[in-house]
């Protein structure tokens, strides 16, 4: 038997916080855990119904598992579905219907490849009608009476439970899971029917001891626990923190942006991993310990790789809300963001790319990412909504001349991940120049109403002047203003004003074939102009662009 399981619902779930402004950061953090802790307790509950092993479980992570199960007696299958009905029962207490649990039992013989694919279809179907299980009768159709949830909501209850679960988090080193039966743990909290732990010290060996995991160091066990019961868990949890050790909130870490005071919410996820899991299990002789490779080496990218990353300045002012399984969601100072996107993906190609020799899967993965460009007291779920859409927009836009997908989405571009580091280079040099006085402010703005004026998106006040004028326009600016050659520079300055002439004079004789030229700064002026106006501002007053 093969056993998939999904959680649903996480994002609302996540997101669903009541804090605003600088305790976003922490509320963040500690929901993002409770939905790991809950994750791993349907994988728990699933192995002890099963009377199986910790090492039959295949992979979970991001709310997803997988049991490979073997032969079942019809027994032990009914007390899988017991435990499941028991499962999605608790989560509509606990969570109060916000996160729903889908499972699917897929039976049949034939390869473990096709029984993946038949367990997959038989997920998504159940994704549909996740709570039918709990309806009155066999046949799992509701009655006339509706689903509710008998417990209140108490929105302030729960906050306070995640604050108390986030302040234990910072400090701890122990996570362990105890059947609900033993000993009562003031400092435990009830999850899915085990009581959870979060401990400073090595916890010690019990009969009611479930699981047991080392959050510093992933695979180092307690020498007083069974191995059994030592399950390594990466939790990605990286918090800026000042020079006292003390959390940055999202305020001060906007603060320490170039320019304009801004985060940045990153959103991304590797590209198409349904038909690289169906490829890899195709190719495989063992299909499970393929499948179970393939999905270590994803969250051993994202929630250890990554994190540790965020050790080493300047990543260290990095705050991860989620990371693990096959996708992050981290914030961060706009430009180190931005930065930070292009580091991950060559690391990511490095892992999992073309040229990489011990890639766990037949053909090269690629990664896709969004970058939303936020104020720092903005709604957190809002910011991570606009951090989806840019993520929808690189997997699905079609750049010049190339496939969708492998692409970056931010400052109001898509482009491919060979030009990223051109298109911020571009933006921070134009930047410098403004700050040096080589070039003023101003001409950003103008810079950029004459591109996209040429783009026909310069909005309505355009609508009466045709695209083709901006290249003139652009000409006379640049004949009247920029800097012009010195053809024996003798200073810093006049060498910058070169460079700046040639730069501008390199855009202007592309401007007119922006959209045939292969002059990848003229291909994504708009956005590198942005890139530079936001790095030039002194403040939140001044308007957005």
């Amino acid at each position: 038997m093969l056993i998939l399981a999904s959680l649903s619902g996480i994002q609302d779930f996540l997101f669903d916080v009541r804090e605003s402004g600088g305790r976003q950061a922490r509320s963040l953090r500690n929901r993002s855990f409770r939905v790991q802790l809950l994750a791993e307790c349907v994988a728990l509950r699933l192995l002890e119904a099963a009377a199986l092993p910790y090492d039959r479980l295949l992979f979970s992570a991001a709310g997803n598992v997988c049991i490979d199960a073997g032969q079942l007696a019809p027994d032990r299958v009914a007390t899988l579905r017991s435990a499941a009905a028991d499962i999605q029962q608790r989560l509509l207490r606990e969570t109060h219907g916000r996160l729903r649990l889908s499972i699917a039992f897929e039976q049949s013989a034939g390869t473990f490849a096709d029984r993946f694919e038949r367990a997959r279809l038989a997920l998504t179907a159940a994704k549909l009608r996740p709570l039918a299980p709990l309806a009155g009768g066999a046949s799992g159709v509701w009655g006339g009476d509706a689903l509710c949830v008998r417990q209140v909501w108490d929105a302030d209850a729960e906050a306070d439970r995640d604050a108390d679960l986030g302040r234990r988090l910072v400090n701890a080193h122990w996570l362990t899971i105890r059947r609900s039966n033993g000993t009562p743990d003031a400092g435990a909290s009830d999850t899915l029917g085990y009581r959870v732990s979060l401990e400073a010290g090595e916890p010690a060996a019990a009969g009611d001891l479930v699981s047991c995991s080392n959050l510093n160091e992933p695979l180092s066990p307690p020498p007083s626990i069974d191995r059994k019961f030592f399950h390594p868990r990466r939790l990605a949890r990286h918090v800026p923190r000042d020079r006292h050790g003390q959390p940055i909130e999202f305020l001060d870490l906007a603060a320490r942006s170039r320019g304009a005071p801004m985060l940045g919410v990153l959103k991304a996820d590797a590209d198409s991993l349904g038909e690289a899991v169906n490829q890899t299990l195709r190719q495989s002789a063992d299909g499970a310990a393929a499948l179970q490779q393939l999905s270590n080496a994803l969250d051993r990218f994202f929630a250890e790789t990554l994190e540790a990353e965020k050790q080493r300045d300047p990543w260290n002012l990095i705050y991860t809300v989620f990371s693990g399984g096959d996708d992050m969601l981290v914030v961060g100072p706009w430009n180190v963001m931005l930065d930070f996107a292009g580091h991950m993906r060559r690391l990511f190609n490095a892992r999992f790319g073309q040229g990489a020799s011990d890639r766990p899967c037949p053909a090269p993965l690629t990664i896709s990412a969004g970058v939303a460009i936020i104020k720092p007291r903005y709604p957190v779920h809002l910011a991570a909504q606009q951090a989806e859409e840019l993520l929808e927009q690189a997997k699905g836009s079609v750049s010049p001349g190339t496939p969708p997908k492998d692409q970056c989405a931010a400052l109001g571009g898509v482009w491919k991940w060979q030009h990223h580091d051109a298109i911020i280079s571009a933006g921070r040099q134009l930047a410098d120049w403004v700050d040096a006085g080589v070039i003023q402010r101003g001409w950003l703005h103008t810079l950029l109403q004459l591109a996209l004026l040429r783009r026909a998106k310069a909005g309505p006040e355009y609508a009466d002047v045709h695209p083709a004028a901006a290249t003139a326009r652009l000409a006379y600016h640049v004949a009247r203003n920029w800097p012009r050659r010195c053809k024996e520079p003798r200073n810093d300055a006049q060498r910058a004003g070169n460079a700046a002439r040639a730069w501008i004079d390199e855009i202007l004789r592309e401007f007119d074939q922006f959209d045939v030229t292969t002059h990848i700064q003229t291909i994504y002026l708009p956005a590198i102009v942005r890139y530079a106006m936001l790095a030039t501002r002194s403040g939140e007053s001044e308007d957005k662009s």
